[in-house]
């Protein structure tokens, strides 16, 4: 028997008036994740007839429940990334494929994790939100179609910092880290920020940064991705197995190659003819053609050597 919750998903987690959580529900019908993003899955689905009626369906967390999950598949890889570095293209070439279920930097899932920031390490409440996690997670696995195979699970970059415990709840699923030069990345953030580059839209201790009054707008995204370097570096050092690591100046097509690799997933000429035609356009923007722009914008020292040092970890474990 179906679950009474079919075709339905968490869409936004909130807190209310009484520090209680609250779950925004969306109806998504047979709709396939295919947008580079899911808040752009989540825009198109608000038009259908259930998410637009007057009142929102908002409910307590007692229903993110196994009760009311349906046929699920756990995760066969996590993509994690310093953004700007390829991750969205990756996700747009597994979308080619509709025997995967590919879930690209997932709202609710971000709330979650975030919040065990305000919550004591291995107390009740960050072991209710660690379950938590888990739950939504398999929520998000469940098939769309019945030959669906494969759930493929990108994250926000700074869930970089949420690696080990994400590693806790699936000690033998894949991690793909993706990074590229911080020059180029420096370009292509000065250019259009993401949320983690402008100060304060992200809590600063994830960056291990105590004083943001010593960074300006255009030295911050420095510490940031010297952090994730760092990051990444001493994740892989204590956690080699199953772990891939991946830098964009080796070509999309190579990375492409060797996740659909680790995932085990052959492609025959007609699918990789849809992969090349996606990658032709641009990750973000399947109406405009790709154009590789990158002018290298300095970066401090530091930066510079904690991506030197990931380098060097990559070429060991090739």
């Amino acid at each position: 028997m179906a679950s009474p919750l079919k075709d339905w998903l968490p869409s936004k987690f909130a807190l209310n008036d009484q520090k209680k959580l609250e779950i925004t529900w969306k109806y998504f019908a047979n709709k396939m994740f295919l947008e580079p993003f899911f808040d752009e899955t989540i825009n198109i689905v608000n038009s259908y007839s259930e998410n637009s009626r007057r009142f929102k369906v908002i409910t307590d967390d007692s229903l993110l429940n196994n009760e009311f999950c349906d046929d699920h598949l756990h995760p066969d890889v996590f993509i994690f990334h310093t953004s700007r570095c390829g991750s969205t293209a990756l996700t747009q070439a597994l979308t080619q494929i509709p025997q995967n279920i590919v879930v690209s930097e997932y709202g609710p899932l971000d709330f979650l994790l975030r919040r065990t920031l305000y919550s004591k390490p291995e107390g009740l409440e960050y072991e209710e939100l660690i379950r938590k996690t888990y739950l939504l997670i398999d929520f998000l696995g469940q098939k769309r179609n019945p030959d669906q195979n494969k759930f493929i699970l990108k994250l926000d970059s700074w869930h970089l910092y949420f690696a080990p415990l994400l590693r806790k709840l699936y000690p033998n699923t894949p991690f793909v880290f993706l990074y590229r030069n911080p020059e180029e990345i420096k370009f292509s953030q000065q250019k259009l920020p993401s949320m983690h580059a402008v100060p304060n839209l992200i809590e600063p201790q994830l960056f291990n940064i105590e004083n943001l009054e010593e960074f300006g707008f255009h030295n911050f995204i420095d510490h940031v991705l010297e952090s994730y370097y760092e990051q990444m570096s001493t994740f892989i050092k204590n956690n080699n197995e199953g772990v891939y690591l991946f830098n964009y100046s080796e070509g999309m097509a190579k990375i492409i190659k060797d996740v659909f690799g680790i995932l085990d997933i052959y492609v025959d000429q007609n699918t990789q003819d849809k992969v090349n035609q996606r990658m032709e356009k641009h990750s973000k923007d399947s109406f405009k053609k790709f154009t590789k722009e990158s002018i290298p914008i300095k970066v401090t020292t530091s930066c510079l050597k904690q991506y030197e040092l990931l380098e060097k970890i990559r070429k060991t474990i090739l």
